[in-house]
């Protein structure tokens, strides 16, 4: 093998780890995105009014 068919052979490879690292790049955009709106809406209370006065009268006794 001479030096210009392994620079090819090096390119390539290069290529190829380009190509697998922008792939787990796009699985793990995915995977926390579904990952937090999953949590998100499996809270069950999240997306209720919640009178706040109410809760500092009653924590502080009155």
């Amino acid at each position: 093998m001479n030096k210009l068919n392994l620079k090819k052979i090096r390119e390539d490879w290069k290529y190829v780890a380009m190509v697998i690292d922008r792939l787990q790049l796009y699985i793990f955009f995915l995977v926390t995105t579904a990952g937090t709106i999953g949590i998100l809406m499996d809270a069950p209370h999240i997306f209720e009014y919640v009178d706040q006065d109410r809760i500092i009268e009653i924590y502080r006794g009155k």
